[in-house]
């Protein structure tokens, strides 16, 4: 293998391999999401860009391996596989994480901080800051959980009624719900690079005051981009959201 072939295995895939490439954008799924969940917002991004989506255990092809109920240990895991890929460290890395992925892409932001990593920017969507917690309790059982993903549009209903699916989709969601919840960082927890906020106009997990609330999270600077829609807005935006995440390093 290459130094620059990354693994198939463990938490990263890469979707988007240019060669040569001048950055690279690491995407951490939602809660129950896999790493195909950031397809096509990665198969949107420039050919000077290297694509990757993170895969937690137990979803996609590590649905055999034991889930990860903590956000700071699942951090750590991915953490570590990022800096054994050495060529990535002199370029601009984006981290981009949606909802419950917002947590564990700022965790891992700040581990790679502490490896003497230089992120280049911290991309998050779908949740409060880490210092607030989720501002609402986790569904308290399967059907609040159905419930969440029908009003959200997170799962086609014709896949839910699919009764293997739903209980795969169930499993996965009922941990990283619960890990998500019990995540907070301190108030002093701060990076070094930019943090920009994609604010979804009709969001109900996340508003104007709680997007904010991630300026205290960097010494840097911190920006809010704003997009039609709800929760799951990222697809339907991906025409002006790229650019936006992009926009104004190694340009």
């Amino acid at each position: 293998m290459s130094e620059r072939e990354p693994a198939a295995s463990g938490a990263i895939r890469v979707l988007a391999q240019p060669d040569p490439f001048d950055s690279a954008l690491f995407f951490f799924p939602y809660a129950g999401g896999s790493a195909s969940s950031g397809r096509r917002l990665i198969g949107a991004l420039p050919d000077n860009v290297l694509g990757a989506s993170i895969q937690y255990p137990g979803r996609g092809d590590r649905r055999h391996e034991d889930q990860v109920g903590n956000i700071e240990r699942l951090a750590e895991i991915v953490c570590e596989e990022i800096v054994g890929l050495s060529f990535l460290k002199e370029k601009p890395l984006f981290l981009f994480g949606h909802s419950m992925g917002a947590a564990l892409a700022f965790e891992v932001c700040r581990l790679l901080e502490n490896a003497q990593w230089r992120p280049a920017r911290l991309i998050v969507s779908g949740r409060r800051a880490p210092s607030s917690g989720l501002g609402f309790p986790p569904p308290a059982n399967d059907d609040a959980i159905l419930a969440h993903l029908k009003e959200t549009g997170a799962v086609p209903e014709t896949l839910l009624k699919k009764s293997t699916f739903r209980d795969s989709i169930l499993f996965a969601v009922r941990n990283d719900f619960n890990a998500n919840a019990q995540y907070k960082a301190g108030p002093d927890t701060r990076l070094h690079c930019d943090i920009l906020f994609l604010l979804a106009a009709s969001d109900p997990y996340v508003d104007e005051h709680g997007a904010k609330e991630w300026a205290a999270h960097t010494e840097a600077d911190f920006t809010i981009a704003r997009f039609d829609g709800g929760h799951f807005f990222i697809d339907e935006n991906l025409s002006a959201l790229v650019p936006a995440a992009l926009r104004g390093v190694g340009r």
